[in-house]
């Protein structure tokens, strides 16, 4: 967990900065649904990604609320870091 909370510390201290760039998270809405698919990209260090300290990465979630009578999960996501 310290190891976590210092990289986090570091991608925060980068974004302000500006070695880092984070759009706005992208929001699809499921037509006749409360569902939502959401997606929140981000990209740190140089315009080299193969260099140290350079990843690209994304934050993808779906939330289905209506999930939360069912088995399953009302909140999924993954992760994906490219370095």
């Amino acid at each position: 967990m310290d190891e976590c909370i210092e990289t986090m510390a570091d991608a925060f201290r980068a974004l302000a900065r500006g070695a880092a760039v984070q759009p706005l998270r992208q929001v699809l809405r499921v037509p006749d649904s409360r569902n939502l698919l959401a997606v929140m990209p981000a990209q740190v260090g140089g315009a080299r990604p193969e260099r140290s300290g350079s990843a690209l990465g994304a934050k993808v979630i779906t939330v289905f609320p209506g999930n939360e009578a069912t088995p399953y999960e009302s909140h999924m996501g993954v992760v994906l870091l490219f370095d």
